[in-house]
């Protein structure tokens, strides 16, 4: 039956019971101060009903978060949908959510309070031998530490934020495991380089060039357009920064990355519907695609042990074999810090020696 209208906020409901009783109940139906539609029982008494209602709203006039769980009976599949809330319009919020979910996978039943110690060892000796998961299908390979430290860091950062809600009284101790081994320090060497892209397709050769030349991540490279490329300045400037981090990006167009662009100029393929400077045919490209690129021309020119990632290793090594200042690089790699940019220098044997060769042709000798 339909609800008929009562004093402001209330309706009620008529329902049929068995024995041809009619029972009616009420509700408080408002727009809360997020804009949000909200409904609440608010028993069968007409006498009880305003009390009721005033309450409500007093909680919505002090702008009381009516999404957050109550303390009793919390179980973590509750309160992580709750903090994905809070870090929707964040550029990290897709990879958030996937660590919510392998989080939910575990723990998800449980309530906040019997998460411990232990069980956070559990998962994450669980997680270590676990197989990589592509498109709902195992992948070769098992999870990487990285991989699990980060879904770590998303659990504590939901266990703090609960016990500062007073939900739990302690957080367990959670610590992470050094990373420190995994660095990477695979760079390509000129013959390997020029064996990449010559046996790369059109489309991606450009991207490769690209990525060496700007020490830009894959991402911000697929997602490049036209618009944030200065031709009066000479520059790449990323709105909203690096998409990874969010830090300022201002990157010099160097010759190299000049010929490619104006290359994808000559052809007339800046007519694709995002504007984007790299496509293929353009088609824009996909993570998944540019690792079959590089993948295939990988096994043909039979490299091994090579990232995409490891191109801006190799672009920031130039940039330093090149005398530029740490500051102008960290600025136009999207680094906020000295130790982050020192991480990604790694200069090949054949650079240092041709640095060494040319110091000593302008050495004089006390």
């Amino acid at each position: 039956m339909p609800r008929h209208k009562l004093p402001r906020y209330v309706y009620r409901q008529r329902y049929k019971v068995r024995g041809g009783y009619v029972r009616t109940l009420y509700y408080v139906r408002f727009t809360d101060w997020k804009g949000k539609k909200r409904v609440f029982p608010a028993g069968d008494s007409p006498e009880a009903v305003k009390e009721i209602r005033d309450g409500i709203l007093k909680k919505n006039y002090a702008q009381y978060d009516f999404d957050r769980p109550e303390r009793a009976d919390v179980t973590f599949a509750q309160w992580a949908d709750y903090c994905l809330g809070l870090v929707r319009d964040k550029k990290s919020f897709p990879r958030i959510c996937q660590h919510a979910e392998h989080l939910k996978g575990f723990f998800g039943p449980l309530l906040l309070s019997e998460i411990t110690k232990t069980k956070i060892l559990e998962y994450r000796a669980l997680r270590l031998t676990a197989p990589i998961i592509r498109h709902g299908k195992p992948a070769r390979g098992i999870v990487k530490l990285s991989t699990v430290n980060r879904e770590l860091a998303a659990l504590r950062w939901m266990l703090n934020l609960a016990a500062e809600e007073g939900l739990i009284e302690a957080v367990p101790k959670i610590k992470l495991d050094s990373e420190r081994h995994l660095r990477r320090e695979r760079t390509l060497n000129e013959k390997e380089w020029g064996a990449l892209l010559d046996n790369s397709p059109v489309w991606f050769r450009k991207i490769l060039i690209a990525a060496r030349s700007t020490a830009m991540d894959r991402g911000d490279l697929v997602r490049l357009t036209w618009p944030k490329v200065d031709w009066q300045v000479g520059v790449i400037r990323l709105e909203g920064g690096r998409g990874k981090t969010g830090v300022r990006v201002v990157v010099p167009i160097l010759p190299d990355l000049e010929e490619v662009l104006k290359e994808i100029l000559a052809e007339g393929r800046v007519s694709n519907i995002k504007g984007l400077v790299f496509t293929d045919e353009g088609k824009a490209v996909g993570k998944a695609k540019l690792r079959w690129a590089l993948g295939k021309a990988m096994k043909v020119a039979d490299i091994e042990n090579f990232r995409f990632k490891d191109i801006r290793h190799m672009a920031k090594s130039r940039w330093s074999a090149m005398n530029i200042p740490p500051e102008a690089s960290m600025l136009a790699a999207g680094q906020r810090t000295l130790a982050a940019h020192e991480i990604y220098v790694h200069w090949p044997e054949e650079t240092l020696r041709r640095v060494f060769l040319e110091a000593w042709k302008n050495y004089t000798s006390p």
